[in-house]
């Protein structure tokens, strides 16, 4: 099974999802981890769990909806390549505009998770 882990941050997948992303790796699935501005050591703490990643091009705290729209697009495009099983995003853009790329790609299981106090 192919599983893509989409984030907002890199150091959020390592930090929060690396037992994840491990403990279905050992299990014989793959994973893609998508996220914006790849950065030393989290890039290198991410492939040494065996995942591979691919940099999204995604504002974090941008409020552009051009920018997003091509964010969609791109992710949209990203899925229809990937073909994952299932898609597990968390922040809120990834959820948001993964979310509404994943129904137009087809992708049937979804996961969204919000952060935050609580």
């Amino acid at each position: 099974m192919k599983f893509l882990v989409l984030g907002s941050q890199i150091a959020s997948l390592v930090n929060f999802r690396g037992p994840l992303i491990r403990d279905l790796i050992r299990l014989g699935h793959q994973v893609v981890a998508v996220a914006p501005e790849p950065a030393e050591p989290w890039l290198s703490q991410l492939k040494a769990l065996g995942a591979t990643y691919i940099e999204a091009p995604m504002a974090r705290t941008g409020i552009n909806p051009v920018a997003d729209l091509k964010l969609t697009v791109w992710l949209w495009q990203l899925f229809r390549r990937e073909r994952p099983d299932v898609l597990l995003a968390f922040h809120a853009k990834p959820v948001i505009y993964g979310g509404i790329a994943a129904v137009l790609a087809g992708i049937k299981n979804r996961t969204a998770m919000i952060e935050g106090l609580g």
